[in-house]
């Protein structure tokens, strides 16, 4: 444990006390609750956090510069996307409303039309929110450093080689953890977990749709961005959203499926869930799923691909990396791997559809999931 773990900090003081740290001080239990219930007397005090629910200072000031150089974008929405293929696809969302302003590669301003209405601004936010899709501070800090709005970016020991070479290596290190043969090409990166888990429901989506097959199963308890995945971005959500709450009861799922015979897409299924630390009994299931034409999609965030082995029975595997692949919790980053034997596998194994862009740079801190401390890339759920 390290000698400061257990040192006092501040509420609101960035974990670790880095520009692009995702996590922050919420010493007490009113802080906790404050934050959940967004007491401004608790979130004045943010100042990081995982993207989905903390704007960073940098992407502010990309909105705020894009603003002042151009007085018609004052009283008009704008959304930061993770690359242009994002702002595209939340363009397409909105019923085509919006513009995209490209900036980088990994940075694209969706502008919305002036008077959107708050119903517009919300889904779009929410739409970024559930996808993962929503724009890095380091993108934001490059962007800014380019336009000299930023004397330069923040000091970090950068990994070697090109952002191609430092994501091979990434991709490498998690074939090789997770085993069964697999090669770096068979590890898809994503700019968060959450992206992650958009990328294998669409993944799955575009091979069981034209088949009929449109409908989800939440498995036991899901993040509740998952859940909202299932619930909201399916093809018609009143009807494809199913909830299966007893992760045990497998008979219980196979009268799910026969109700619903040749309309279930997959199931998704934290293993183990969080925060009541349930698995099912995964062969069992896996085989229950293959008998029924339905994709298992299986997310081991909580106990890490390291200590469980889940891909031979699930059908694709998302995995969110911010949590223990850089050690220290200032790299958003996500995975998507196929199971190579999955009935799917065929129709899977091209890269998952999620347009965005995996990082703007990976830093060095550790891209060994097996161990810990410094010495690894630049890149949250």
């Amino acid at each position: 444990m390290s000698a400061t773990a257990l040192v006092h900090r501040p509420l609101g003081q960035r974990i670790p006390d880095r520009l692009h740290a995702v996590s922050c001080s919420l010493p007490t239990m009113r802080d906790v609750v404050g934050y959940e219930e967004k007491d401004p007397a608790v979130t004045a005090h943010l100042t990081s956090g995982y993207p989905r629910f903390v704007v960073h200072p940098l992407l502010r000031q990309v909105a705020d510069t894009l603003r002042r150089r151009d007085p018609d974008l004052a009283a008009r929405p704008l959304w930061l996307c993770a690359g242009p293929a994002v702002a595209a696809a939340l363009h397409t969302y909105l019923g085509n409303l919006g513009a995209p302003l490209a900036l980088t590669p990994c940075l694209t301003a969706l502008v919305l039309p002036v008077g959107a209405s708050a119903d517009l601004d919300t889904r779009a936010r929410r739409y970024l929110q559930h996808t993962g899709a929503f724009a890095s501070s380091r993108a934001a800090e490059d962007w800014l450093v380019s336009e000299k709005q930023l004397p330069a970016a923040a000091p970090e020991t950068l990994a070697p080689g090109s952002d191609a070479d430092v994501s091979a290596r990434v991709r490498l290190t998690l074939a090789a953890t997770l085993g069964h043969g697999l090669v770096a090409d068979d590890v898809h990166l994503t700019p968060s977990g959450m992206a992650a888990t958009f990328a294998a429901f669409a993944a799955v989506n575009a091979i069981q749709a034209p088949r009929g097959r449109n409908r989800w199963v939440q498995l036991g308890w899901l993040y509740l961005d998952t859940i909202a995945l299932l619930q909201k971005l399916t093809a018609a959500p009143a009807e494809d959203y199913l909830h299966h709450a007893d992760v045990f009861d497998l008979a219980g799922l196979e009268k799910l499926f026969v109700a619903h015979a040749g309309r279930i897409a997959g199931v998704f299924a934290e293993v183990p869930t969080n925060p009541l630390i349930q698995t099912p009994a995964l062969p069992a299931l896996a085989a229950l799923c293959r008998a029924h034409g339905v994709a298992l999609v299986l997310d081991p965030t909580i106990a890490s691909p390291f200590n469980l082995d889940v891909l031979p029975h699930a059908d694709v595997v998302a995995n969110s990396l911010t949590k223990y692949t850089a050690s220290e919790g200032d790299v958003i980053l996500g995975a998507v791997v196929a199971n190579s034997t999955s009935p799917f596998a065929a129709e899977l194994a091209a890269p998952p559809p999620h347009p965005g862009s995996p990082s703007a740079r990976l830093p060095s801190q550790n891209l060994e999931p097996t161990k810990g401390g410094r010495g690894s890339t630049r890149s949250s759920r």
